[in-house]
């Protein structure tokens, strides 16, 4: 069998016009066949050229009289896949030659590839960073050097990459170091790399990826807004992702510390849960229990892994609870055309509706000139509500008892201050005015945990005033005052004992200066 190749001059012409390659066809010749005499003519120039056809059969192969010439289909071939080809061919030129020049330069036996680092260098990288594992190998030859992961396989054979990764590139410094770059890393890039030479057995070194992602917490799975009743059980929760894993821990936005309790074991027991107040609870879940007003507030919860940025997020705890009113002052002096303030302060959650009235009438609204009426914030906590009325041009129909109400869907709470008058013969200092209580958390907040009476609180008796803090059934305080008479007695009294004294202290003094001028006499 030969394999003839060749082409006419039309045969030429046609595959200009096409643009296309040229036909191969294998057939066997008989040198002692008998053959007319055109085809010993050929036969003796010991070629053959056949003119190229388009066949409209796809039969194959066909015999053509006893020679039986059999005919391949058509190949093609592309300009880049010729392309390809002939870059490979050169490669492996270039393989060769630079063997032949090793082995001519080489006076011993071809030594054997080896690396020259114990391992590869480890790496700590942040998502979305970039990272470069350098491979430095001696005596490769004809060797070649591939990357690899220990769990997704080869990467790249060098200067190829075989995988489908445009984050990833693979290049040569020098004469020894062999390089593999990735971009833009993502916590799935994490693992150990592997730079291995294809000898027989295989040889490697490897080292390790490491990202590292900063916290960022799940707002799905964390607990947002949430309202609650007082003496209810309240779980905050909050869930965040990041490498290495983030603490999580609670704090309160404005600095009040947090009341957390232990297991409970304790309660289950029949004895007093153990609780405490801390500036700062570590843990996810954050459990709240028996809520009480001064637990309500915007709480955060913070993640941090020691990547930074630290994350946190607001929740925000709305405790309902009936209102409480705090008084200053139970009664108030005035003289007829002056101006009196009276004063009142309330706590309710959801905020309540305030008023004033007197002597049990219609409620006081705004009048220029006689009435105004003043709301604003309290201090400390944001549900206390600070409520004032003035009083203008005072009249004798202006003395008597005015009621502060607050009201919500939790209840309603009355106070009442007392407007009387003050004589013009009246000295300042005999002024009947009762200091009920100045504000202050401190003894609301030894007994805050205990649960409120919501009951409606009417004081309508003249002679004493009685104040119930924190509702509580068995520890209730109550505040009793004297009545008007005999509070003024008790002031006289007190003033009286005052002037006694002061009587005796002059008496004295005056006898001590007389016994001194007589001794300077003498």
């Amino acid at each position: 069998m030969f394999l003839v190749r060749g082409k006419s001059q039309e045969s030429e012409l046609d595959d200009e016009k096409n643009n296309q390659g040229f036909w191969c066809w294998p057939f066997p010749l008989s040198p002692g066949r008998s053959a007319n005499k055109k085809s010993s003519e050929r036969s003796s120039k010991n070629h053959l050229i056949l003119q190229r056809q388009h066949l409209q059969s796809n039969r194959f192969p066909q015999h053509f009289g006893t020679d039986k010439m059999e005919i391949r289909p058509r190949i093609q071939i592309s300009t880049a896949h010729m392309a390809t080809v002939l870059m490979v061919f050169m490669i492996l030129l270039h393989d060769v030659a630079e063997a032949g020049r090793q082995s001519k330069n080489m006076k011993g036996p071809p030594l054997s590839p080896k690396f020259g680092q114990d391992n590869l260098d480890n790496h700590t990288v942040r998502v979305g960073h970039e990272v470069q594992f350098s491979c430095t190998v001696e005596n490769l030859g004809n060797y070649k050097v591939a990357w690899l992961h220990s769990e997704k396989g080869t990467f790249a054979v060098y200067p190829i990459v075989v995988t489908q990764n445009d984050r990833m590139s693979v290049s040569f410094d020098n004469r020894a170091t062999y390089n593999l770059k990735l971009q833009n890393i993502q916590e799935s890039d994490a693992g150990k790399y592997i730079c291995q030479i294809n000898t027989g057995p295989v040889i490697s070194i490897s080292g390790t990826l490491s990202v590292v992602v900063p916290p960022d917490i799940i707002d799905e799975d964390s607990s947002s807004d949430t309202l609650a009743t007082e003496g209810m059980r309240v779980l905050l929760n909050c869930r965040a992702t990041g490498n290495p894993i983030p603490t999580i821990s609670w704090v309160r936005e404005d600095g009040s510390k947090i009341r957390v309790c232990k297991s409970d074991k304790s309660v289950s027991e029949g004895r007093s849960s153990e609780c405490e107040e801390v500036a700062v609870h570590h843990g996810s879940d954050l459990e709240l229990r028996q809520v009480s007003r001064f637990d309500s507030g915007e709480y955060q919860c913070l993640a941090n892994n020691g990547i930074p940025p630290t994350v946190s997020k607001r929740v925000r705890l709305y405790v309902d609870f009936s209102p409480t009113l705090w008084i200053s002052h139970q009664r108030v002096g005035a003289q007829v055309g002056s101006t009196a303030v009276l004063e009142c302060l309330t706590a309710a959650y959801p905020p309540s509706l305030n008023f004033w009235s007197k002597d049990g009438s219609d409620v006081i609204t705004e009048k220029p000139g006689k009435y105004g009426l003043i709301q604003s914030s309290g201090k400390p906590r944001l549900y206390n509500i600070q409520m004032k009325i003035r009083i203008q041009n005072i009249t004798a129909e202006d003395f008597g008892t005015y009621s502060c109400s607050a009201r919500n869907p939790q209840g309603v709470t009355d106070g009442e201050i007392k407007l009387y008058e003050i004589l013009e013969d009246m000295e300042q200092d005999t002024t009947a005015v009762i200091l009920l209580e100045e504000f202050d958390d401190s003894p609301f907040e030894k007994n805050r945990h205990k649960k409120h009476r919501k009951t409606r609180k009417r004081h309508r008796n003249k002679q004493e005033f009685m104040e119930e803090y924190d509702g509580n059934h068995e520890n209730g305080i109550q505040r009793k005052y004297e009545a008007d008479q005999g509070f003024h007695h008790s002031v006289m009294n007190a003033a009286n004992q005052i002037m006694h004294q002061l009587g005796v202290m002059t008496t004295g003094l005056t006898i001590l200066r007389h016994i001194c001028h007589l001794r300077a006499q003498v």
